[in-house]
């Protein structure tokens, strides 16, 4: 039977982690298949090669994620060797890359409009939702 720790990562790390989980695996099959502890389990793992890819620590991403440092080397040592799973990280950073860069040019135009002392309340709370967006990792 599958574990999963029990102390939860925050809320929006949390969050952060089934994105990610979302957008590497087709999610109605496996909605099907999985039990809500293996899908957990699943996108922890996903994350840990994410976050190796992104250059973080061993130990910090076994912070954030409440996993094991031995787990994180595990996933490391697949995402090192194992052709599939670099290739769905790399999709996952290229698109993060590109959703970064239009959300920066978004943050840069509503900021032009967004004028103090102008009438421009409707720049001013797109440009604040836009920084609110900012990802956790």
């Amino acid at each position: 039977m599958p574990q999963v720790s029990k102390n939860t990562p925050r809320k929006e790390v949390s969050d952060r982690i089934y994105e990610i989980y979302a957008k590497s695996l087709p999610n109605s099959l496996l909605d099907e298949l999985l039990t809500k502890t293996e899908k957990i389990m699943i996108a922890k793992r996903i994350s840990i090669a994410y976050l190796l890819a992104q250059n973080y620590d061993y130990r910090t991403i076994s912070q954030v994620l409440k996993v094991s440092t031995s787990t994180v080397g595990s996933i490391g040592a697949k995402y090192k060797y194992s052709e599939s799973l670099t290739k769905i990280i790399n999709q996952l950073l290229e698109n993060e890359v590109a959703n970064k860069q239009w959300r920066k040019l978004a943050q840069d135009i509503t900021g032009i409009f967004a004028i103090p002392g102008s009438k421009a309340g409707a720049w001013k709370s797109l440009n604040k939702s836009l920084k609110s967006m900012e990802k956790p990792f």
